[in-house]
């Protein structure tokens, strides 16, 4: 990134993380920035395009520090228990990752610049293929079965994750245990 995209891109940083996604304006930015409006408009359509480079970086700098700390050698459910948490509680822990997360903003940013600007990004996603490649060791060490889908796999253990959404309805004291349970039946039905 040349110098000007790159000090917009850091002032947008700090501010989305100090006010949020919504109350962060253009000239906010170029104010900090000390350019003006048009010139920021030379290096990003809106406030959302902006705001997407940033989810982007930070989306994947989460996933490659969870890469990196992960055993793929241990037991699949004992992988997948401490993967899938650490996911959850990255993306609460992250201000950027809870306001993409928000759903307001996600569908306002999203119509904005739609979804191949996530797809043409330049920042690369590397935990898919690193999951893709996992369950294929898994398979081919014969601990998942082989004729199931890989990425059907992978959607299975996804859809876990989505209970999170529903943690307040099904209890915090049942939480962690229905999770690694869910896990454990999933890991459990995949087998060989």
């Amino acid at each position: 990134m040349n110098t000007t995209k790159q000090e917009i891109f850091n002032v947008a940083k700090e501010l989305f993380i100090e006010k949020g996604f919504k109350k962060t304006s253009v000239s906010e930015i170029t104010n900090q920035v000390e350019i003006a409006v048009g010139t920021f408009y030379n290096f990003y359509n809106s406030k959302e395009e902006v705001f997407m480079d940033i989810f982007l970086q930070e989306d994947q700098n989460m996933k490659r520090r969870i890469m990196e700390s992960i055993d793929l050698d241990k037991e699949i459910s004992d992988v997948m228990i401490e993967l899938i948490p650490r996911l959850l509680n990255s993306m609460k822990e992250n201000p950027i990752l809870v306001e993409w997360y928000k759903k307001e903003n996600f569908k306002t940013i999203i119509s904005k610049v739609g979804e191949p600007y996530v797809e043409n990004s330049t920042v690369e996603d590397s935990f898919y293929p690193f999951l893709l490649d996992a369950v294929g060791k898994w398979q081919s060490e014969g601990e998942l079965d082989a004729s199931i889908d890989k990425e059907y796999i992978l959607t299975l253990f996804n859809s876990v994750a989505f209970i999170d959404i529903h943690r307040d309805e099904i209890g915090e004291e049942y939480f962690p245990t229905i999770l690694e349970d869910l896990i454990r039946f999933i890991v459990k039905g995949l087998k060989p």
